[in-house]
């Protein structure tokens, strides 16, 4: 990130500010809009002061154009496992019928799931029936956001609360979109190590794996505890 200070003079200071909620945020598209962070304390992230210029580091230019990226593509099939691998933000914590192979909700000491030749690259969607927005992080690589795509999440829930109480058929969630796929964002382009996955939605994203090593991938929201 690059951040121009010259039209500012010395003793200026600039805070960066967290316009985010204070309860757990619900999205960009939430109706009505959260209520932003206490200006006063939790809005608050970092203040930056200007200083007299040192004489040290360099001066440098922020750019007008960034260099293109290339887009990150598979050649592994369509509709395999490795090419589409699916892992769901569950908002119940039953486990699924003996036996069986659908995802489900894991512990940090959970055995490892997930098995990727190295060098691959894959597509993987990430469908969140929380009601909180997470942000998805993956270690030991970065990717690319290729679009989202709103699902029926009561209706998909309710079917997987069915499927791990019952048995059946797993659930899929092709039979619960509501709309077409929406591409990533603007400021979404390039190489992320961090995606949004919105409540009721779908986010896919293309990933070369190309380290050797155990990747884990989590939710980068943070809890705290007050004590009075």
């Amino acid at each position: 990130m690059i951040v121009d200070f010259s039209s500012l003079k010395e003793g200026d200071e600039v805070v960066l500010l967290n316009l985010g909620p204070d309860e757990p945020y619900k999205g960009p598209s939430v109706s009505p809009p959260q209520a932003p962070a206490d200006p006063k304390t939790t809005g608050q992230v970092m203040k930056l002061r200007v200083v007299k210029l040192t004489g040290q580091g360099k001066l440098g230019a922020i750019p007008a154009t960034l260099p293109p990226v290339a887009s990150l593509s598979t050649t592994l099939p369509r509709g395999t496992s490795p090419c589409t691998r699916r892992w769901t933000t569950w908002r119940t914590s039953r486990s699924p019928p003996a036996g069986d192979a659908h995802p489900r909700p894991q512990g940090w000491s959970a055995p490892v799931t997930e098995s990727i030749k190295l060098g691959d690259t894959e597509i993987w969607r990430v469908i969140n029936l929380t009601a909180d927005a997470h942000p998805i992080h993956l270690h030991l690589t970065t990717f690319q956001v290729l679009d989202r795509r709103p699902f029926n999440e009561s209706a998909y829930g309710d079917a997987l609360e069915t499927y791990l109480e019952a048995g059946g058929t797993v659930p899929k969630i092709d039979d619960h979109f509501t709309a077409a796929a929406q591409p990533a964002q603007p400021w979404e382009k390039g190489y992320k190590d961090t995606v949004i996955a919105n409540p009721g939605e779908v986010v896919r994203f293309i990933a070369k794996f190309d380290l050797p090593g155990v990747y884990v991938w989590h939710c980068h929201i943070s809890s705290t505890r007050t004590t009075r």
